[in-house]
């Protein structure tokens, strides 16, 4: 009875163990482009964790350095800082009222060399992720929207709580040969000088992360219960 048990916990736990940590390395590069607006409405960006933002190319690359993903994610962090410069003119979009106070640009996020530790094929070679960012200087209000991006509140997006709620993932397979993903989240963010968040996960072959779901450790429960009424019951029939 006590090995059927074990093995019926096995069962259950099959496929939402832990997925093992994995360490990986890389660079991103942000750059910004206006769309609508003059250079000057192009917002500043600054990643105070990682580096400085050359405000005069509009450019920036970074380094990912020995980021260990362990327990199937990390926290999501900080990814960069937008915050509006200068004010609109006749070349910026039409905003409420009829007035030129929309200034629109381009974000373009560039991941290269992605790699996990001990591993000579890369993870990937290079991934570009875009973002709309808006700026109303009507009533102080800018948002990075990442293209391609789910709109939900539900993990493992990150909230802003101003409206556009969502966030892109890019997904790649692990070249360690064990199915499992990595995945960027990449979420939204809206407000007035404004921070989108970063996370990465690891996702296992059928798109768990490292922690059991709820319903697997009631399920996982209720089976050992059940095991040890049955292992009272016929121990109390040999007596």
């Amino acid at each position: 009875m006590k090995n059927l048990g074990f093995a019926l916990a096995a069962l259950l736990l099959t496929g939402v163990g832990s997925a093992h940590a994995i360490t990986i390395t890389g660079s991103y590069s942000v750059s910004v482009s206006s769309v609508a607006g003059p250079s000057g409405t192009k917002p500043s960006i600054d990643t105070p964790a990682l580096g400085s933002f050359n405000t005069t190319t509009d450019t920036g690359t970074f380094s990912i350095s020995n980021l260990t993903v362990a327990g199937g994610e990390t926290a999501a962090a900080s990814f960069f800082t937008t915050t509006p410069r200068g004010s609109c003119d006749a070349t910026c979009a039409i905003g409420a009222g009829g007035q030129h106070t929309l200034a629109k640009d381009l974000i373009t996020v560039n991941f290269s060399n992605l790699m996990e530790t001990g591993y000579a094929t890369p993870i990937a070679t290079t991934s570009t992720a875009l973002a709309d960012y808006k700026a109303d200087y009507s009533n102080l209000t800018d948002s990075d929207i990442w293209r391609g991006a789910t709109f939900t509140t539900t993990p493992p997006c990150t909230p802003s709580g101003k409206g556009v709620d969502g966030c892109l993932i890019l997904s790649f397979t692990l070249p360690d040969g064990s199915g499992n993903s990595l995945n960027i989240i990449l979420s939204n963010a809206a407000d007035w000088a404004i921070t989108p968040q970063i996370q990465f996960q690891v996702t296992q072959a059928g798109g768990h992360t490292g922690a059991p779901e709820p319903t697997t450790l009631a399920l996982f429960g209720s089976a050992l219960v059940g095991i040890s009424l049955i292992g009272r019951r016929r121990r109390g029939a040999a007596r």
